[in-house]
């Protein structure tokens, strides 16, 4: 991404930050249970006198749920009768 800087001229722009470092863990009270999924877009908007404007944000959208989650437990699965158990 590109800004400009004094007397006209851009330079390319880094980002200031990171939405998790690896390794980083956010704390369970911090998280709802719907889940949440962050992440980082540019946004390009035109201003008054047509000049654009860009900016880096980052968002938070609510997760599936704990029913899209993937979790097999607490499900009652018919398995094999095996020749130990009694009939």
């Amino acid at each position: 991404m590109l800004r400009k800087i004094t007397g006209g001229d851009q330079e390319q722009a880094r980002l200031r930050g990171v939405l998790l470092r690896e390794g980083q863990r956010v704390a369970d009270e911090e998280v709802p249970r719907e889940g949440g999924n962050p992440w980082r877009e540019r946004v390009l908007a035109r201003s008054a006198d047509g000049s654009s404007v860009t900016w880096s944000r980052t968002r938070v959208s609510v997760g599936g749920g704990e029913g899209s989650s993937g979790l097999l437990f607490d499900q009652a699965v018919e398995t094999g009768a095996s020749e130990d158990s009694p009939a």
